[in-house]
């Protein structure tokens, strides 16, 4: 009689077997979600903050028509990180044809009208299609209306009036919150990248383990076997979990991996890259992925066919995401018992180890409590499924 145990493992590492043969499906469970996911959510996002703030940096070239008709504009323009560059007589058509991003164009009468005390007109020309240009053009815009201000306080000033007239309100901004924009947006992002990954690094196991395998007529072959039906889906089960948890945990690091670039505090908070902080990340969403793992199988024991087991796991896929949504759409604030409740604790936390990578593991122990003891209901709704005489049929 061949231990239990034993039986379970030799089911599992045939599983594993088999699943690394196909290569489909090791490239869905391995590469897809777990290294161009991550990439393709993270990355364009990391390279337009980089070119960002690159810009900003090292300065940006601005291309001006007239330069020698306002000497001080220019010298502000050039505290302020621009590096003045003079446009030749095409200058719209540079701009066409996107040579140039941006050009300031200051008109001959802008240092008579500023002596005269009337408006001195400077136009920007740009192409809105592009967003170089448009972004440029925003930042410009910010910086010119300051300077405005400043001559305007000081030609008041020289009138010896009193500079607070133009500003009766004194605005302060004071944010309470505990959380930013930035931060939420990330989590979020995060946990798509996560849940996702997860789900697809069992998704083609979990449709041929017993579905195909019905489909196919060989598990038969495999329930004459001297073990019993329930050490056989075990095994299949632990397969799934297998692979689902190195896909989720193959994301995270990848994730990780990919914030390493992200400028120091962009958004606001420092934990980012903090090891800890993926450590925090990777124990809270294991009890995620053993539910889906659990669901995935429950699905594949019921389904009849190869074909009907990926349709139902394809509409499966997205119910994890639906806390998410409504977290993010409903502005719903954490409360005990959210903070309980599988699968919707997991999204509320990882913002917080996100902001907070001090925040104490004790505070996962309902969540992943609450997620397990679900993760084990469907794994023995699994279980009776799979010992019908119905599964032979």
């Amino acid at each position: 009689m061949i231990h239990p145990l034993s039986a379970i493992l030799v089911v599992l590492a045939k599983e594993l077997l088999d699943n690394i043969r196909d290569r489909r499906s090791l490239f869905y469970s391995l590469i897809y979600g777990t290294l161009f996911l991550p990439c393709m959510v993270f990355g364009p996002m990391i390279f337009q903050i980089n070119k960002q703030t690159s810009s900003y940096e090292s300065g940006r070239d601005l291309y001006v028509v007239g330069a020698q008709l306002a000497p001080n504009l220019l010298n502000y323009l050039t505290s302020e990180n621009f590096n003045i560059k003079h446009a030749g007589a095409d200058y719209a058509h540079q701009v066409e044809t996107h040579a140039y991003d941006l050009v300031l164009e200051i008109s001959d009468d802008y240092g008579d009208a500023l002596l005269n005390g009337t408006p001195a007109r400077v136009t920007l020309h740009y192409l809105s299609e592009t967003s170089d240009s448009q972004s440029h053009s925003r930042h410009l815009e910010h910086v010119l209306h300051a300077y405005n201000q400043k001559i305007a306080m000081q030609r008041m000033l020289a009138r010896g009036l009193d500079q607070g007239m133009l500003m009766p309100l004194d605005v302060t901004l004071s944010d309470l919150s505990d959380e930013n924009f930035g931060s939420s947006m990330l989590a979020s992002m995060l946990a798509f990248v996560i849940t996702f990954s997860c789900t697809m690094g069992g998704f083609y196991l979990a449709v041929d383990v017993v579905a195909g395998e019905r489909e196919r007529n060989s598990i038969e072959p495999l329930l004459s076997l001297a073990i019993s039906r329930s050490q056989i889906l075990l095994g299949k089960f632990l397969a799934i979990l297998t692979f689902c948890t190195v896909s989720y945990a193959a994301a995270l690091l990848m994730s990780a991996a990919m914030m390493a670039f992200m400028p120091e505090h962009i958004f606001g908070f420092g934990d980012v890259s903090n090891l800890t902080t993926y450590t925090k990340l990777m124990i809270l969403f294991w009890p995620l992925c053993l539910l889906l793992a659990s669901a995935m199988l429950l699905i594949t024991t019921y389904a009849k066919s190869a074909k009907e087991a990926q349709t139902l796991l394809g509409v499966a896929m997205m119910v994890p995401m639906l806390p998410l949504l409504v977290i993010q759409f409903l502005d719903i604030e954490a409360s005990p018992s959210q903070l309980a409740t599988p699968v919707l604790s997991q999204y509320f936390l990882l913002d917080r180890i996100m902001m907070d990578s001090t925040h104490p593991v004790l505070a996962m122990l309902p969540g992943a409590l609450s997620t397990t003891v679900v993760s084990l209901i469907l794994l023995g709704i699994a279980l009776r499924l799979f010992g019908r005489d119905k599964m032979l049929s």
